[in-house]
């Protein structure tokens, strides 16, 4: 019967390595979706999944096999993309995906298998999206959790847990939410930078207008000076 039970579950692993990511999760403990929409259409999608040490005794090396041929995969369509292991406390094992990229359609083709509904609203500027959990991807793992985030919910039909964030727990219907995009943490870097670049140009300008000339050899003296440090000549201009 344990004979039987390898075999079936070799078997399954076996048509996980050939399908799409949804596969991966078969067999998992639990997995952890959490997404992140940007403005631009840029995206970032962590995936947590964790397997019992037994399974991972038995198709451990096939599971990571199909992880870093779809890393591959993901890179080979201009995605970022990369995954770790981890053992925790209980000796289970958990993977986790991180990847980003840019483009809706990217998103929803690469993790979703063409079967989620997200877009950009050019009139409202908001985010529309829409995701039945059923099929291969994150329903077969025993604990799902789905966390959406953006830069502020408008409406769904989760659990709010903050105003840029909501999350379904094991869910079974249609999961929708309308969000306003967040800001990109490229767009925001950007951003700061050229702010300091601003900020020290206005300081330098304000201590240079702070400064005296000296009418005889031309140095700049702080403004409160009465002679000129460099030659010192009793007149500043």
């Amino acid at each position: 019967m344990k004979n039987t039970k390898k075999f079936v579950l070799v078997f399954v692993v076996a048509i996980l390595l050939a399908s799409s990511l949804s596969a991966c999760t078969t067999g998992a403990l639990s997995i952890n979706v959490n997404l992140i929409l940007y403005s631009g259409e840029n995206w970032r999608i962590q995936i947590g999944l964790v397997y019992s040490r037994q399974e991972i005794q038995l198709v451990g090396p096939q599971i990571e096999q199909w992880l870093a041929a779809s890393v591959s995969e993901w890179q080979a369509q201009s995605i970022q993309a990369s995954y770790s292991k981890k053992v925790l406390d209980d000796n289970n094992i958990r993977y986790q995906i991180t990847a980003s990229g840019q483009g809706f359609a990217k998103l929803n083709n690469a993790f979703f298998d063409g079967l989620a509904n997200i877009y950009y609203d050019e009139i409202t500027k908001q985010i529309e999206f829409s995701y039945l959990p059923v099929g291969e991807f994150f329903s077969a793992a025993l604990s799902r959790t789905f966390s959406l985030n953006g830069g502020k919910i408008i409406s769904s039909n989760g659990a709010q847990m903050d105003s840029n964030t909501v999350t379904w727990v094991n869910p079974v219907n249609v999961m929708n939410a309308t969000l306003k995009p967040g800001l990109h943490p490229g767009l925001l870097a950007g951003f700061l930078v050229g702010f300091l670049v601003f900020l020290i140009a206005i300081i330098g300008i304000s201590r240079r207008a702070g400064k005296k000339r000296c009418y005889n050899c031309g140095a700049r003296m702080p403004g409160r000076a009465d002679f000129c440090t460099e030659c010192g000549a009793g007149w500043l201009e």
